[in-house]
């Protein structure tokens, strides 16, 4: 009988022993079954649009909207409440787009698909399936269906009308354009003036700037071409032409700055309208090309832009010479802003007209308009 008690005490022991392991996995278990349904229950109380991108912050936010680029780690992001938004990619826990993007991948080149950032790297769902580290991400632009959507422009004009004792005619006018894809990058930039007073031209100047750019690392571009055209009849210049190519640097690319560096060989030539007798009415040279951009948001609706473009040639075409654009854009409605522009155009050495009169080597505008974003 004893020996009976004893073997159901042991049985009652071992039976509550196994009981309190099988359980305790259950118990470990359900923390983590807890976090698993509140970030479903989070997901799906947002009720996100499938046919729109979203990023979650590191903080845990999310935004949902459009993404517009991703270049030099800063992520482009129009929100659907908050308008665009510079993101360091360092912020960003996800980031999943509803459509196919241009990503270009250091050591593979460009390849297409939606984009998954995650913390611990980056797929690319296209045709085929790409994996990545972050660091490996050079640049991202979206697939643009037609080719007029992968370019941006803005168109600014501005005149001044004067009658009386003086008849006074000026029109302004200046046209950015840029295209963009992971690879590469085109601007082409026009400004131009043409002044009448009492019937007698003061100005009639047109420049046509050219440049397209290769991303090849997150700080440096490569420019293999670079062209600048400016006809500037009153400094007798007819045509001077500039090719160049250039190595940039982008020095500071911050969530309200950007400030890239360019510099390389450079090659121009210059028609002059008029000559003294004797001269030749055409010289060209070889040349050290130098460009700086910088960019800065003072306020939301307040930019700031500085365009420094310099050369340096031989005397015979016009020795040391820059260009210099500061511009002031404050922003009227979504796609209007008021312009406002001081331009100075600088010729070390400028070459003389048939009556051996110089022009002057300082030239000073400064010009408001109405810039439209198209």
């Amino acid at each position: 009988m004893r020996l009976l008690v004893v073997v159901l005490l042991i049985s009652s022991s071992l039976s509550l022993a196994l009981a309190a392991e099988t359980s305790l996995p259950e118990a470990e278990q359900t923390p983590n079954s807890i976090t698993e349904q509140f970030q479903q229950d989070y997901f799906s109380a947002l009720d996100l649009d499938e046919d729109k991108d979203w990023i979650q912050l590191d903080s845990g936010e999310v935004i949902q909207g459009d993404l517009e680029e991703l270049y030099q780690k800063e992520v482009l992001f129009d929100s659907d409440e908050l308008d665009d938004l510079n993101i360091d990619i360092d912020d960003i826990q996800r980031l999943r787009t509803a459509k196919w993007f241009q990503v270009n991948l250091r050591g593979l080149g460009v390849v297409r698909g939606r984009l998954m950032v995650d913390k611990d790297g980056v797929t690319i769902i296209g045709k085929d399936t790409h994996y990545a580290s972050r660091q490996d991400v050079i640049s991202v632009y979206r697939v643009a269906e037609r080719e007029a959507d992968r370019w941006e422009n803005k168109a600014t004009l501005s005149a001044n009308v004067a009658s009386g004792n003086t008849n006074t005619l000026e029109i302004n006018g200046k046209l950015n354009s840029e295209r963009k894809t992971a690879l590469n990058r085109t601007i082409i930039t026009y400004l131009g003036v043409i002044s009448e007073s009492n019937d007698e031209t003061t100005a009639r100047n047109h420049r046509v700037t050219l440049s397209h750019d290769l991303y090849k690392h997150h700080d440096w571009f490569f420019r293999p071409i670079l062209a600048d055209f400016y006809h500037a009849p009153l400094k007798n210049i007819k045509l001077q032409s500039q090719l160049a190519s250039q190595v940039g640097y982008i020095a500071v690319d911050d969530d309200d700055k950007k400030w890239e560096l360019s510099v390389g060989p450079s090659w121009q030539q210059t028609r002059f309208e008029e000559v003294t007798e004797g001269s030749s009415n055409k010289e060209s040279s070889m040349g050290l090309s130098f460009g700086s951009n910088f960019e800065i948001d003072i306020t939301k609706d307040i930019e700031l832009t500085h365009d420094y473009q310099m050369t340096l040639s031989q005397k015979k075409t016009g020795g040391y010479q820059h260009h210099n654009l500061l511009n002031l854009a404050i922003d009227i409605t979504d796609d209007l802003d008021l312009d406002i522009d001081f331009i100075w155009d600088y010729t070390e050495s400028p070459t003389a007209d048939s009556d051996d009169i110089t022009p002057e080597k300082n030239d000073y505008r400064l010009v408001i308009g109405i810039g439209l974003d198209f």
